[in-house]
């Protein structure tokens, strides 16, 4: 294990790592900024009544905020939208929620993915072999379409402390109202 003491006489390095502890999070300013993205790319079209803005608009959604909403969601599986834990977890749900997903079943599979990759029990793995046995890179591009219900429902079957049926459940009943 890594101590202060470790890194005795090394003064710059010890400088950046307390650097890096005091930097601050811009997640939820990036948060604000893909939501603003989707909102406008998604009036933008409706204006214009054209189905190849539809169209277009959708792409751009895909292709940027929600897929940088993923990204946030990820941080906040690993505690890094926010060092409150409170404001970690509310962004960690909100963000997954948008996208239809439970926070708390994203987290239970991914950490599960985190201990078991690329190994026969690895849950990504699982949804990527839907396509093609040992998947090669690109068959990640998949992991959104399949992802609303692997996420949902590996974590669902496969109960872990970081994800409960309640907890699954009660993410998606308020994703749902959010929506509505």
């Amino acid at each position: 294990m890594l101590t202060k003491s470790s890194f005795t006489g090394n003064s710059r390095l010890l400088e950046q790592i307390g650097g890096l502890s005091r930097a601050p999070y811009r997640s939820i300013p990036r948060i604000a900024r893909d939501l603003a993205f989707w909102l406008s790319a998604s009036a933008a079209a409706e204006a214009s009544g054209l189905s190849l803005a539809k169209v277009a608009a959708v792409a751009f959604i895909g292709a940027v905020p929600l897929h940088d909403l993923m990204v946030h969601g990820h941080e906040g599986v690993h505690g890094l939208i926010s060092r409150n834990r409170k404001v970690n977890e509310f962004f960690n749900w909100f963000v997954h929620a948008v996208v239809g997903i439970s926070g708390t079943a994203y987290r239970g599979f991914h950490l599960t993915h985190h201990k078991t990759a690329q190994t026969d029990n690895d849950p990504e793995l699982a949804i990527l072999n839907v396509f093609q046995k040992d998947p090669p890179g690109w068959s990640y591009l998949f992991v959104p379409l399949t992802g609303y219900l692997g996420f949902n429902f590996y974590a669902w079957k496969h109960r872990t402390k970081y994800a409960t049926s309640g907890t699954i459940a009660a993410d998606l009943l308020l994703a749902a109202m959010m929506h509505g």
